[in-house]
């Protein structure tokens, strides 16, 4: 029996691989896309899509240690269920009056409400309305604010001078987590409280000197 030559061994087959450029194109599109995934992530921690649609603005008259309370993020606010509030801090213009800025979460009494006719807290309400339309309070920063209307919670903020003079609070920034996102809004509630007419015509009085023509 006559065996036939082995031929030569054919050479093992591999896949081709990409051309270099095109490796770099395909690893460049994968970091753009994660780029961009994570600036949507970043976009959407720093937006939870809760808009406090609140402006307005009043002047009180306070004497000294006397507080002012006003609403600054009413009931029925749109766009998440509740928000845990993280920070908060009022943007003064001016300050003359060394004033106490305090910020509470208000329980609204639905029974007080309603023999009002009203279906908020107030504007620039003495001490005793905060006692009479608040069932209940609980420090503001770090608490759990609902917003649905029928929750009946609201943020307010009492503003007290702790001398004479002059309070201009323009606007309130808060800090809020909805969830797992983060956000911050600045309110602008605008706050004047000035000393009673009479103490400022009684400071005016003492400031002349004797002889000034009246």
């Amino acid at each position: 029996m006559t065996l036939a030559p082995a031929g030569p061994t054919p050479a093992p087959t591999s896949t081709p691989r990409p051309p270099r450029r095109r490796r770099r194109a395909l690893t460049a599109v994968v970091v753009v896309a994660a780029l961009v995934a994570v600036a949507a992530l970043s976009w959407a921690w720093r937006h939870p899509g809760v808009t406090f649609h609140v402006s307005y603005g009043l002047k009180v008259e306070r004497e000294v240690g006397e507080t002012a309370w006003t609403s600054v993020i009413p009931a029925g606010t749109t766009g998440a269920d509740e928000v845990t509030l993280t920070a908060l801090e009022p943007r003064f213009a001016s300050d003359s009056a060394a004033a106490t800025v305090e910020y509470l979460v208000c329980d609204l009494d639905p029974a007080v409400l309603a023999a009002d006719g009203v279906g908020s807290f107030g504007f620039g309400m003495p001490d005793d309305e905060v006692d009479r339309t608040c069932a209940s309070t609980r420090p503001a920063e770090g608490a759990v604010l609902h917003l649905r209307r029928e929750a009946h919670e609201e943020l307010i903020v009492g503003i007290t001078p702790t001398r004479p003079g002059r309070v201009r609070i323009l606007a309130h920034d808060v800090g809020f987590r909805v969830g797992w996102r983060r956000g911050a809004e600045r309110i602008g509630v605008e706050v004047v409280v000035v000393p009673p007419r009479a103490d400022r015509e009684a400071a005016r009085d003492a400031g002349r000197r004797p002889g000034r023509r009246t």
